[in-house]
């Protein structure tokens, strides 16, 4: 069972990437990511535990919390628009201090267990944040999704409000932790 650890925004910035998605949805015809109600986010950390092994799930739990119960809010800048070739467009936040200290922290707790295999797109150094706002996408698709968000794209600054844990495929959210001001 694959899980994720996200970071999530306040309202104005959801809004502001709403928009985004939505000028991806119009402009491609392509609306997975305003179908499956996927919010607005950064994935800290992405793996997998073997078939739905509760008991382990519930020790990743106690571990987050310890980590997370006291977590400070934190400042995201959104700069630019990027590509996971061919299918993805995302928007682009700076890699500050808080972002890449969560990460190492979703890291630390997860990489503990020798039962859980972690992505490998989600460990010290081979990270790249990014905020998805269009998804399977095809190679036209593509073009136009960049060109619908490229002439209107504003740098974004938004704040951490909660992380969360969740199950992938299907969605399903399983804690959040509230971040303090």
């Amino acid at each position: 069972m694959k899980y994720l650890v996200s970071l999530y925004f306040d309202d104005k910035t959801n809004k502001q990437i709403l928009k985004y998605m939505t000028a991806v949805a119009e402009a491609t015809g392509n609306d997975y990511m305003l179908e499956h109600k996927v919010p607005p986010h950064i994935t800290i950390s992405s793996f997998e535990v073997a078939g739905s092994n509760s008991d382990a799930v519930r020790q990743l739990v106690q571990k987050f919390n310890e980590v997370f119960q006291n977590v400070s809010g934190g400042v995201i800048q959104w700069v630019g628009t990027g590509t996971f070739m061919t299918s993805t467009l995302y928007l682009s936040p700076v890699l500050n201090q808080y972002l890449q200290e969560l990460m190492e922290d979703a890291y630390a707790v997860v990489s503990a267990d020798g039962d859980i295999k972690l992505s490998k797109y989600y460990r010290p150094f081979q990270w790249m944040p990014h905020t998805t706002i269009g998804k399977k996408l095809d190679a036209m698709q593509l073009v136009k999704a960049f060109e619908a968000v490229q002439p209107d794209f504003k740098v974004i600054t938004g704040n951490v409000i909660k992380i969360g844990l969740a199950k992938a495929s299907p969605y399903e959210d399983i804690v959040t932790w509230n971040c303090e001001e």
